[in-house]
């Protein structure tokens, strides 16, 4: 049962006019035409009511998720009826708003507004939902986490028109939001077409058909195999004059491994992934890079540790941020990441690749990725992990040798041989090229559509509150 009372601001200075209002209309302050409802459920475990929390309700966009039992909850909760208007006080940027569908409890950081007989629930949400609003809510608090109340929110002017004319513009707002919701879902439409569009574009990059009017300007002056050889043999010569290796045998990486692989352009070249890493990082054909390391060892501060959270399908990603001391650092230092190293995860989630930033801090690889340091003037390490994304034989090759089926893997032996498609070094960097560009292109229209939508709903929302839209 709910249990208080009802805090009502009863605000009594002038209103301010911001603009000028069509007859019949007038200004009032927002704490005279509703009231904060402070009403209480106690805890019950037979209540049938929903519980909404703040997560519940989506930043911008009037809706909320099916919240949880009230009955799971072991604590009071504010009470709301149907009809009653939910604001998030909590960062009230966020803008989050909804119009009561049905009774229930909600979080404290929800305020309960109840409007007055002289104005519409809907109404009074699309107002809260309005950038005026949300601009005044905003520069009404400051803080880390900064909250308002309903005493503040009660000073702001609202155009109150008859109430008639109230469910009128609603319905009309209710009508235009309809068509924009329409607009933003074909949008989230295009953005699937484009992480399809992208896959094929990658695909088209290292196979060469991104490239076929450039490479006829551009033609290779020596072939595919006449190229790996070359650099094969230069690789040895380097590794013969080394004075630590004097005495040593010199072994040959092993080559590419699969079953029918496709004929390549001219001047492409199959080599597996062992024949491309450098001659700095052929510690990948002697054992995994990465780590070991236990979670009791990351600490808040320190070193970065790289792990599979931090390698995204094409990019690095910072989000996973674990980190050690100096001491383990310093223990750890053969395993630390290099720039534009190619990262490829080998455990649970396999397949995984990106390319080192150039500006990564000092940082540990972990056990879970492999690291390959590629050949210069060779392997645009790029292109590399972008073959390992695309490349169809390349693909089909990785995945159809994952040992296990309970925890997935890749080891160094099936890495080594994995077969790579291999480009000159000029037409690498130009199919590089037109993929970021065009990437780049479609992102950027995709962005400003999204961006119009928003611009969209909060102009009706301006229209409707001067009274020109009905």
């Amino acid at each position: 049962m709910a249990r208080g009372g009802v805090k009502q601001l009863t605000a009594s200075a002038p209103v301010e006019e911001p603009w000028a209002l069509p007859d019949g209309w007038h200004w009032e302050r927002l704490g005279n035409v509703a009231k904060r409802i402070a009403d209480k459920h106690s805890p019950d475990p037979n209540s049938e009511l929903v519980f909404i929390g703040m997560d519940a309700i989506a930043p911008h966009s009037m809706k909320a998720r099916a919240g949880q039992p009230f009955r799971e909850l072991r604590s009071a909760a504010s009470a709301f009826q149907t009809g009653d208007v939910l604001y998030g006080r909590l960062r009230p940027y966020l803008n989050k708003v909804w119009y009561a569908t049905h009774a229930g409890a909600c979080s404290g950081e929800l305020i309960v507004i109840r409007p007055s007989s002289v104005l519409d629930a809907h109404y009074l949400a699309f107002l809260l939902h309005s950038d005026a609003f949300v601009e005044f809510a905003s520069h009404a608090v400051s803080g880390d986490r900064p909250r308002i109340d309903f005493g503040t929110m009660g000073d702001y002017p609202v155009p109150v028109p008859p109430i008639n004319i109230q469910r009128l513009i609603v319905a009309r707002i209710e009508e235009l939001l309809v068509e924009v919701d329409d607009g933003e879902a074909a949008l989230a439409r295009a953005r699937d077409d484009l992480a399809t569009w992208r896959r094929a574009l990658l695909k088209a990059a290292v196979t060469g058909e991104l490239t076929v009017d450039w490479r006829s300007s551009n033609p290779p002056t020596e072939t595919g195999d006449e190229l790996l050889s070359r650099v094969l043999a230069d690789r040895r010569i380097r590794w013969e004059a080394a004075p630590k290796n004097k005495g040593k045998v010199y072994a040959e990486p092993i080559g590419p491994e699969g079953e029918n692989l496709p004929d390549l352009h001219p001047g492409w070249a199959w080599a597996s992934l062992a024949q491309i890493a450098s001659e700095q990082g052929r510690s990948f054909q002697s054992g995994p890079f990465g780590s070991a390391l236990l979670h009791s060892e990351f600490q808040d501060t320190g070193h970065l540790v790289i792990g599979i959270d931090n390698v995204q399908q094409g990019y690095f990603s910072k989000g996973a941020d674990h980190r050690i001391s100096e001491k383990k650092f310093q223990e750890l230092r053969r395993f630390q990441a290099r720039p534009k190293d190619v990262l490829i995860t080998v455990m649970a989630t396999i397949g995984r690749t990106c390319v080192v930033p150039e500006d990564v801090e000092d940082a540990i690889v972990t056990k879970h990725l492999y690291r390959i340091t590629t050949e210069k003037n060779v392997a645009n390490p790029t292109f590399v992990s972008t073959c390992l994304q695309a490349s169809p034989s390349t693909v089909n090759y990785l995945f159809g040798n994952t040992l296990g089926q309970t925890r997935p893997g890749l080891n160094k032996s099936i890495l080594e041989r994995t077969p790579v498609p291999i480009a000159p070094i000029a037409e690498q960097e130009r199919a590089l090229q037109i993929v970021a560009e065009q990437i780049k292109g479609a992102s950027a229209i995709l962005d400003d559509l999204k961006g119009c939508s928003a611009t969209l709903r909060q102009s009706i929302l301006a229209t409707a509150f001067r009274g020109d839209l009905v």
